[in-house]
């Protein structure tokens, strides 16, 4: 709880010191970014995944694929980790060129999976 005048984050309204909660939207003094962020947006945020979570999706993701579509998603998982390789490699040696190769070919193999897997589904438009 501050101990200063604040200002809501969500509703611009002034509050005085010792409020835990916005006296008028009641959105909460010390916020994160992501809750501000939605506040103002109305957007709800993605939870962050652990990076042990983001494997497990991962796995089901390639679980998930028909027998055909699997080496070819191993193709592609394989082409952006030598991207990765490539991209390191360049912010490392200061060569912006093969650091910038190296993205795009992560990011061309990393869409180039997703349109394999056939995913975002809710972003298609219904016939």
């Amino acid at each position: 709880m501050p101990d200063y005048a604040w200002i809501c984050h969500s509703c611009k309204a002034s509050n005085r010191p010792g409020l835990e909660n916005c006296s008028a939207c009641g959105f909460p003094a010390v916020a994160t970014g992501a809750e501000i962020e939605e506040a103002i947006t109305g957007i709800p945020s993605q939870p962050v995944l652990s990076r042990k979570e983001l494997i497990k999706q991962r796995h089901a993701e390639m679980a998930a694929l028909a027998l055909w579509k699997k080496p070819i998603a191993y193709l592609f998982r394989g082409i952006a980790f030598v991207g990765g390789i490539v991209f390191a490699w360049g912010i490392l040696d200061l060569r912006g060129g093969e650091a910038l190769l190296g993205f795009a070919v992560m990011f061309v193999a990393e869409a180039l999976f997703q349109l394999l897997k056939g995913y975002p589904r809710e972003s298609r438009i219904p016939n």
